[in-house]
């Protein structure tokens, strides 16, 4: 299957994106302005010739009045100006008729049929005596110029309508035809802008699932973002930057492993020692001697489950860890984790209560140990003298919930959710001279996903620190 052509950058392709849609709207805008500008021109003329018409018309009745007037008076008085008067106002009528015949209206034949009948008026009217019966013939010849010049105005009127009339039309078909061009050219403008908002969004969408394909399934997976230019450029540095943090988590967690394995034996060489002198066995020590290993031996224990607690997180980052859940009591497992601590909660005189309701479990063993184990060694750090932890376990369900409180500072609102994160040590003060790594919390979280349950912290129980689990069971047969 072949590739598909590599596309230019995101700004060129921006700018191709606004040109493109903006060819249809400069059509649509150059078509309206032809259209309207031929029906603007068509107006105006129509507008100017049916007033000419109407002007003409108008003067062409007043000097026919004016004429039939002129006439009488010659036919009565005689007096040869009024004729000369008669002939310049004949030639006003002829230039008159001149413009119907060379107008836009109609009216050709009526006007040639005025100017003839006129001028065989003023011929007559030269031709004879004023005091003749056909100079009276002449003058009476004045109304068939009136009905002919009525006519006239008549037809030129109904030439006005109908030019109206046709101008009205035209209108109205340039807005129909507007109306579909913008039916076809805004869909296509529309068309146009989502197939290049969706050739720009998409590189973006890839590039955001790949920074959170980053965040949520690791760095395993190569980033890959196909798109515009610069779009694939910044893909292909993020997909370096993937790799190079893949390289430094593999560092960490190669060095992580090594410093703790290096660490154990030491410190097994360091808990065999305080052993043997707590046991007796090299001489009896004195009561202060005594409490000076005992002080070694609490921290080397310390020690060792931090230890722990690393490759156990190492391990699991890894995806080395898997499960094995078999049934199991869960206050043996208990009793088995409160006897470790023993000596520190005598220490600071704790009274540790157990509810545990549910007496048998479906679990990793070994894992429920360290959730365990992480959980009550936090609840006895941050325990006041004196102060009293509760381990209580119940039926829920589809499962069962585990939990540890005490009666601690607790949890700050604003770091329940970043005590869960590796390495993350809150405001509280801890008890010791070993300051925590920062994972125990991190180390339960993940163990309990493992099993497919969750962990919360609550509120009511106790005043301090209130730890639930939940751990989902098998449903019996």
């Amino acid at each position: 299957m072949s590739r598909m052509p590599r596309l230019p950058s995101l700004n060129v392709l921006v700018l191709a994106g606004f040109a493109l849609v903006s060819i249809p709207l400069i059509a649509a805008i150059l078509l309206t302005r032809t259209y309207a500008d031929a029906l603007a021109r068509q107006t105006a003329a129509t507008v100017t010739e049916s007033v000419r018409a109407a002007r003409d018309t108008q003067r062409l009745l007043e000097l026919l009045t004016t004429l039939e007037r002129n006439a009488l008076q010659y036919r009565v008085v005689g007096n040869p100006d009024l004729l000369a008067v008669y002939g310049q106002r004949h030639e006003q009528l002829v230039g008159i008729l001149a413009r119907y015949r060379n107008g836009a209206f109609d009216g050709g034949h009526l006007g040639a049929a005025i100017e003839s009948e006129a001028a065989a008026i003023l011929g007559a009217l030269r031709a004879h005596r004023y005091d003749s019966p056909d100079t009276a013939a002449a003058v009476e010849r004045f109304e068939r110029l009136h009905t002919a010049a009525r006519e006239l105005k008549a037809l030129l009127d109904r030439n006005i309508d109908a030019s109206l009339a046709e101008l009205q039309t035209r209108s109205a078909a340039v807005q129909q035809a507007l109306y579909w061009q913008a039916a076809a050219l805004i869909p296509l403008a529309l068309l146009l802008a989502t197939l290049f908002a969706v050739l720009i969004a998409r590189p973006i969408r890839q590039l955001g699932n790949a920074i959170r394909q980053l965040g949520e399934a690791g760095l395993d997976h190569p980033v890959s973002v196909r798109g515009a230019r610069d779009i694939e450029e910044l893909g292909g540095r993020l997909d370096w930057l993937r790799q190079r943090l893949r390289e430094l988590e593999e560092q960490k967690r190669t060095f992580l492993s090594h410093v703790s394995h290096e660490l154990k034996t030491p410190l097994a060489n360091i808990r065999e020692g305080v052993d043997l002198l707590l046991d007796g066995t090299v001489g009896r020590l004195a009561p202060a001697q005594q409490q000076i290993a005992s002080i070694v031996q609490d921290n080397s224990l310390s020690l060792q489950k931090k230890i722990e607690n690393l490759l156990d997180f190492n391990a699991w980052q890894q995806h080395e860890t898997r499960l094995q859940c078999a049934p199991f009591d869960l206050r043996a497992l208990v009793a088995e984790v409160l006897a470790q601590h023993r000596l520190a909660a005598e220490r600071l005189q704790l009274r540790i209560e157990q509810d545990l309701q549910a007496a048998e479990v479906t679990a990793d063993r070994r894992k429920l140990h360290v959730i365990l184990d992480n959980l009550l060694s936090n609840a006895i750090k941050f325990s006041p003298p004196g102060g009293r932890i509760l381990v209580a376990s119940r039926p829920v369900p589809s499962g069962v919930e585990l939990l540890v409180g005490d009666e601690g500072p607790g949890i700050p609102a604003a770091e329940r959710e970043r005590v869960f994160e590796p390495f993350y040590q809150g405001a509280q003060r801890q008890r010791g001279h070993v300051r925590g790594t920062g994972i125990g919390l991190s180390v339960v979280r993940a163990f309990v996903r493992a099993h497919g349950g969750r962990v919360d912290i609550t509120e009511g129980v106790l005043c301090g620190a209130n730890l639930r689990i939940f751990l989902p069971q098998p449903v019996a047969a």
